[in-house]
């Protein structure tokens, strides 16, 4: 879980949650992203 910290970015939990979560939304924004693409 995140919590506020105004005083500072903790790099380890980003960084956990970067490859923990970041694999499933990859490709959902991929899948965005053609759509809006191809509607230009």
């Amino acid at each position: 879980m995140m919590v506020h910290n105004y005083l500072g970015v903790d790099l380890e939990q980003v960084w956990d949650v970067v490859e923990r979560d970041l694999p499933d939304v990859r490709p959902k924004f991929e899948s965005m992203l053609r759509g809006v693409e191809g509607q230009s």
